[in-house]
């Protein structure tokens, strides 16, 4: 039986060795086990924090692989769009036959010209072959191409379509979604909205603070029958942490971030930046309390 997609997730980041940039599977399988340790529903390799666009196929796989081996109870849904469709059919096989819990796809993204009908031919062509949950990932900051209702309208036709990851950090389109698609599993990935979501009965989300600070994250609450106060508190002390990282490379302060939990230290790929020393040590001064006393909301 499968289970229920509900709750915290994270968008994980992937670790790279300092010295050669390759994957280091030993310091993901500590992150993954941190993960859990601190009570997160699931995990979603591959996403844009994952750097999904700097990886080969054959370390897509080898990191799906290594996910499966350490996510304990953990579900595994993992991002298997690209801008290639045989590799994104290609992975979508690979995933769902070494047991993952659902599918990401994002639509492809080289084109920005794309009319409805084509993105829905490459969904319809990958849906047909796939038997466990897909979620279509909502992420035009990024590849450009917008979810539109109408493609929603003709995807879910299929029977196929089991939800939507929203990166758009619209919370009017979120309540869009959420009242014209009742029966669509929302997953809201915007760290800064999940109190606001989960007000309008959002009961998934995916968070790239909780690789690092997994404490604040948690003490928001989500109580899906009767949010309480106090998750609004926790929601504007995330907030802040937000407001920190993105004032560097974002990716790569994330994953200084998680080196400070203890996390093997971690590069990130071109065209990604790195952090110089000084960012980090400013980088460090101002998050270091978050990490050290992280909010507690009764």
């Amino acid at each position: 039986m499968r289970k229920k997609v509900q709750g915290m997730f994270t968008s994980m980041v992937t670790p790279f060795k300092k010295d050669n940039l390759k994957v280091d599977f030993d310091a993901l399988m500590d992150l993954i086990g941190f993960i859990s340790d601190h009570g997160c529903e699931g995990i979603i390799p591959l996403g844009a924090y994952g750097e999904f666009n700097a990886l080969t196929i054959t370390e897509k796989k080898q990191i799906l692989v290594t996910s499966m081996e350490a996510r304990g109870d953990m579900m595994v849904i993992p991002n298997v769009g690209s801008d290639n469709f045989e590799e994104t059919l290609d992975f979508a096989h690979y995933a769902q036959g070494i047991g993952v819990d659902a599918l990401l796809i994002l639509p492809p993204y080289f084109y920005k010209d794309i009319e409805v009908e084509g993105l829905a031919n490459y969904y319809k062509k990958i849906l047909d072959t796939i038997d466990i949950p897909v979620f279509l990932y909502n992420i035009p900051k990024y590849t450009g191409i917008e979810i539109s209702d109408r493609l929603i309208d003709i995807l879910m036709e299929t029977g196929k379509v089991s939800g939507l990851k929203d990166s758009t950090g619209d919370i009017s389109l979120i309540q869009h979604f959420k009242t014209k698609y009742p029966e669509l599993n929302l997953i809201i990935s915007n760290d800064t909205l999940f109190y606001e979501s989960m007000l309008l009965g959002v009961t998934s989300f995916s968070s790239y603070l909780f690789n690092a600070f997994p404490e604040i994250v948690k003490a928001i609450g989500f109580d899906f029958q009767q949010p309480k106060q106090g998750g609004k508190v926790a929601q504007q002390y995330l907030n802040e942490v937000h407001n920190v990282l993105k004032g560097y490379p974002r990716i790569a302060a994330l994953k200084y971030a998680v080196t400070l939990r203890g996390i093997a230290e971690s590069e990130v790929r071109p065209p990604q930046t790195s952090l110089s020393k000084e960012k980090r040590e400013m980088l460090k001064n101002s998050i270091v309390s978050y990490i050290t006393n992280p909010i507690i909301v009764n």
